[in-house]
């Protein structure tokens, strides 16, 4: 694996923590970052396959939760080798998660 595959892995990891936690700003903001390191790497056919396979499924988990749901009714639409598209949709969702006011700051806190 290269560097930012791994960084890859290491990120999404965190994600499912963030989710179960309900600390859903910094699932979103790990996404994020996910997408533009996804998006400024050099990877191979492979590694670009993996890293679009794990965040379909973080993108997918964030779709299901309710809170999202709230915060932005449309699902969040994922194709791989669009993540560049994606980095500014998520930057929309953090946004609109942080103003939702059955949310505590300790619940949406990075």
């Amino acid at each position: 694996m290269t560097h930012p595959v791994s960084r890859t892995g290491e990120k999404l990891a965190e994600f499912g923590p963030l989710m179960d936690k309900r600390q859903l700003a910094a699932a979103v903001r790990t996404l994020y970052a996910v997408c533009q390191t996804v998006s400024c790497s050099a990877l191979s056919e492979g590694e670009r396959e993996e890293a679009s396979r794990m965040l379909a499924q973080s993108i997918q988990t964030l779709n299901a939760d309710a809170d999202v749901q709230k915060a932005f009714p449309f699902p969040l639409a994922y194709k791989p080798g669009r993540e560049k598209e994606l980095i500014p949709i998520l930057g929309a969702l953090l946004a609109k998660l942080k103003a939702l006011p059955h949310l505590d700051a300790g619940k949406i806190a990075c």
